[in-house]
């Protein structure tokens, strides 16, 4: 309370003659401030652009409003009263005063400088608060009931009491989109997974998102949570409900009072219904007619009284020397661009984590509309657990390629599976006392199996770490190690061992002989000739209908990605045949090289 009435007079506003009374801070302090401000000259106000601006009392209630947790422990109980009676007063009349108070530059200023004390600054920016002060207004609306009364209190930003929101740290959004947390009834129920909402969307009152649903034989239970993700500039009708898993392509609408129970991805189109179906497509704009693809309803930015804004110029990004110059594709602005990147070595510190802000660079450009994946050698399981912290809800690309899943729902939607000549390669290995990591699908299920007293102290250390992997499955016989649908081969042991079955198999299938970036053995990886990561990163791009394709990544087995990539950058701990082929070397993976290029570079 006190350090707000210094911040006061070191603008010149107000002698504060009672200073020393502060500790015992009532109703009437507040009235002789605003008795002080309303006699005061303007010289002090045309030095903030504030000429002819006369605060009310109202006004410097609202601002002290901040401190109110301190006025509470030092006033009477008449004192609270009153002063929770002006300060409700204030905010119920704030809507009404609201074009008043929009014109002038004070009401910015003071909410600028007290709502970083209940809200989270990096949420206080955007068009509602930078072209506009209608977020400062929902700030102040808000205020009583999410601080004070208790309504969604650890929400860091300004959240309509008539919503509920579960986490927020569960929440992925631009605070562009400010505005769909201050409708009224919509309930955000993502204690169990995200929400993602796509940067221009907009979502109507009394709207449903659900990421888990109660066990039918045990409502007071839970089922486990999945991911909802909305796209660019989708609406949601009024009375409408979003159930689990569900994911919305661009440009989706949902008609009002629907229930969404399935993924409808592709976008531009209009489903309603309960189940929801499609019942329209949108015909897509053409270039020319798409500028503003964010907020297609806006043309230039307006403030709140319909003044034109000036634009702000876009930051230019740092200039990155090329090693390769015939490799730089020209920049296809406003192109949809699919950016790809390895995991380990790649986007992967040396201790097999995300960094913190690299989790939260790709998480704030998805939440925009960057369209991110990642390929790797890990399974799903395994790279879940790496790229915890990381929102990608973009089909993935493991097992170098040999699958492509729905990181969301997990659906497999590629596939490549060995061909009945793999038995006599495994036949080959066996002769020479080598016996691998077979991956398969066995009765419906994915595994990987072994052998273990036959393992090498390498596979064995790798079958160690997958105790509680549910893939996990220990075998005795060279025929149950053989079951099932194979689509991976994994052997690590001596290298002049493993040397002449890579020179023997490397045209036949797609084989990768590397050293383990973490433990130096010798890895020999073999697939079937069709699964690589170039064919799953060209299969992702055009899923994805995206016209351009940028890849990241460090070792021998990205060099297939690089080549089907419009643009290839390797990290500075890159192997040297990658940085050869590479567009350009970027920052290494301990130094965050790849959220740093995304940050300066990407497209979306």
């Amino acid at each position: 309370m006190q350090s707000l009435f210094y911040v006061l007079d070191s603008l010149g506003i107000g002698a504060m003659p009672d200073a020393e009374a502060f500790g015992d801070v009532g109703v009437d302090t507040f009235g002789h401030i605003a008795d002080t401000v309303k006699a005061m000259e303007t010289p002090n106000l045309k030095k903030l652009g504030m000429l002819n601006l006369h605060p009310t009392k109202d006004m410097l209630l609202a601002a002290f409003g901040a401190a109110i947790k301190d006025v509470f422990f030092v006033v009477s109980v008449k004192q609270k009263r009153e002063f929770c009676w002006r300060f409700s007063t204030f905010s119920s009349t704030l809507e009404e005063k609201g074009e008043m108070l929009l014109e002038r530059p004070v009401f910015s200023f003071f909410s600028k400088l007290i709502m970083p004390l209940f809200y989270d600054k990096k949420f206080l920016r955007g068009r509602w608060f930078e072209e506009s002060s209608l977020g400062w207004t929902w700030c102040w609306r808000n205020l009583w009931m999410q601080k004070v009364k208790g309504i969604n209190r650890d929400i860091p930003f300004p959240v309509s009491f008539r919503n509920e929101v579960s986490s927020a740290e569960n929440l992925i959004f631009d605070p562009d989109d400010m505005n769909d947390f201050n409708a009224f009834g919509c309930y955000f129920q993502n204690f169990a997974a995200k929400i993602v909402i796509g940067k221009g969307s907009y979502i109507a009152p009394n709207v449903g998102l659900v990421t888990a649903n109660h066990v039918l034989t045990d409502l007071e239970q839970h089922q486990p949570g999945k991911d909802i993700v909305l796209g660019k500039n989708c609406w949601i009708g009024m009375n409408s409900t979003v159930l689990p898993g569900v994911v919305l392509g661009d440009h989706t609408v949902v008609g009002a009072g629907s229930v969404v129970t399935k993924s409808f991805p592709e976008g531009w189109q209009v489903i309603a219904g309960n189940p929801a179906k499609v019942i329209h497509k949108l015909e897509k704009p053409t270039e020319n007619e798409n500028q503003n693809t964010a907020y297609p309803h806006h043309g230039k930015p307006e403030n709140a009284s319909g003044r034109e804004l000036p634009r702000r110029r876009p930051r230019k990004a740092p200039k990155i020397s090329h090693r390769r110059n015939s490799k730089v594709r020209e920049n296809m602005k406003g192109s949809k661009t699919l950016y790809v990147s390895d995991l380990d070595g790649t986007l992967l510190r040396r201790d097999q984590t995300v960094s913190p802000f690299t989790a939260e660079t790709i998480n704030t450009l998805t939440a925009r509309g960057m369209l991110f994946s990642y390929a790797t050698a890990r399974s799903l399981v395994t790279a879940k657990t790496v790229t915890k912290g990381l929102n990608t809800h973009f089909p993935l690309i493991i097992y170098n390629g040999a699958f492509v899943r729905d990181n969301v729902t997990e659906e497999i939607l590629l596939a490549n599976y060995f061909d009945a000549s793999v038995y006599t390669v495994l036949d080959e290995l066996f002769k020479a006392n080598i016996y691998p990591i077979v991956y398969a699908n066995v009765d419906g299920r994915e595994h990987f199996s072994f052998i273990y007293e036959k393992c090498t102290p390498g596979l064995k250390d790798f079958a160690d770490t997958r105790v509680n992997d549910p893939r996990t499955r220990e075998v005795y016989t060279t025929e149950e190690l053989t079951r099932g649908d194979l689509f991976y081969i994994t052997c690590i042991g001596d290298p002049q061992k493993l040397a002449p079955f890579y020179e023997k198999y490397r045209e036949t299938y797609h084989v990768v002989y590397s050293k383990d970036i973490y433990s130096g053995e010798q890895w020999l990886e073999i697939m079937p000739k069709t699964a690589s990561k170039a064919n799953a990163v060209r299969e992702l791009k055009e899923k994805l209908k995206c016209e351009k394709l940028v890849v990241f990544g460090d070792g021998k087995n990205d060099l297939d990605m690089f080549h089907a990539a419009d643009e290839a950058y390797a990290v500075q701990n890159a192997d040297k045949e990658l940085k050869a082929a590479a567009t350009a070397v970027i920052g290494g993976n301990n130094e965050d090289g790849v959220a740093k290029w995304l940050l300066e570079h990407a497209i979306f």
